[in-house]
This record gives structure tokens, C-alpha cells and sequence, in this order.
């Protein structure tokens, strides 16, 4: 079990690779994470994990 504390507000920027990393490789080794943010909350719930796209992908897409 991990407890990760944070000053942010519970909003993430993600990579898609890492994203499924991390979820594949939790779900596997039973690991539970409980995340304890300081911040402000949003009017939103919250972790909020925004997945972009790989470098590869916005690469391809912003020049086709």
C-alpha cells in the first residue's frame, strides 16, 4: 500500500504509455495507492488523471 501526498489539487497530466504501465503493473502486484491532496479542491471529483497522447501520436497527427 503507498500514500502519495501532494500540494496540488488532485488534477494530473499523464502520458497514455505510463498510464497503462502503472495500471497494468498495480492491478498485477495488488497494489493499493491512496492519494492525499492539500490543495484547494475543485468543484469536480477528483484525481482527475488527463491522459495525452505520446509524443509519437501528437507528432503524427499535428503534421498530417
Amino acid at each position: 500500500s503507498l500514500i502519495v501526498v501532494t500540494a496540488g489539487n488532485g488534477v494530473f497530466e499523464v502520458p497514455h504509455d505510463l498510464s497503462k504501465k502503472t495500471k497494468h503493473r498495480c492491478i498485477e502486484d495488488g497494489i493499493a495507492l491512496n492519494l492525499v491532496c492539500l490543495g484547494p479542491a475543485p468543484s469536480h471529483v477528483v484525481p482527475l488523471f488527463i491522459v495525452r497522447d505520446t509524443p509519437a501520436r501528437a507528432y503524427r497527427s499535428a503534421h498530417n
